[in-house]
């Protein structure tokens, strides 16, 4: 019989080899998971920065709404006090809070312009009652990009960009109709 030609080498080289040819092949695939964890974790927290700004800015814009329909309601019924309103005006104000804090990164000049001529005019916009100076389309247009790259990064299916667009949609609506819902003589 004939003698393997590697017979000759002890097994402590053949262990050695084999464990040094594993430890790179762990540390390279160890490199590749980091830099991918590292690409994968940039596209999360802006992700997180869009879905934050748009829950803050939708949550202003709720509560703005709901302290026009209680004032309209107050007007109307002769409330000697602003009871029921003035819960909707401190969340109004502790949401305008968030959104200023948070708004420095992710938005592009004319979105942050807009922001901030938004969010200085709350306070006297809730004290003074002219709702009419808000300028809902603009602050919908960049709730509604906010969200939907929110939503776009984190692969939604299609049926979540068709529920925000609807609930989106009713609250524009909800907004564009509120001095009709407390009339005394709905249009109709």
């Amino acid at each position: 019989m004939s003698q393997d030609r590697f017979a000759k080498i002890p097994y402590r080289i053949y262990t050695m080899g084999l464990a040094i040819a594993c430890l790179i092949g762990v540390l390279s695939f160890g490199l590749g998971l980091s830099y991918y964890w590292k690409e994968k974790h940039a596209a999360v927290d802006q992700t997180v920065t869009n879905l934050n700004h748009a829950a803050d800015l939708a949550g202003v814009e709720a509560y703005l709404v709901l302290h026009q329909t209680a004032r309209l309601y107050e007007t109307n019924s002769d409330q000697p006090t602003t009871l029921l309103s003035a819960p909707y005006r401190e969340r109004a104000l502790q949401y305008n809070i968030q959104l200023r804090d948070d708004f420095e990164t992710g938005v592009n000049e004319r979105e942050r312009e807009a922001l901030l001529a938004f969010s200085e005019r709350l306070e006297e916009t809730l004290d003074t009652g002219r709702f009419d100076i808000v300028p809902f389309d603009v602050i919908e247009s960049i709730d509604r990009r906010w969200l939907y790259q929110g939503l776009e990064r984190t692969a939604q299916e299609n049926t979540a960009y068709e529920l925000a667009d609807a609930v989106m949609r009713m609250q524009m609506t909800f907004v564009q109709n509120v001095p009709n819902l407390l009339a005394e003589t709905p249009d109709a």
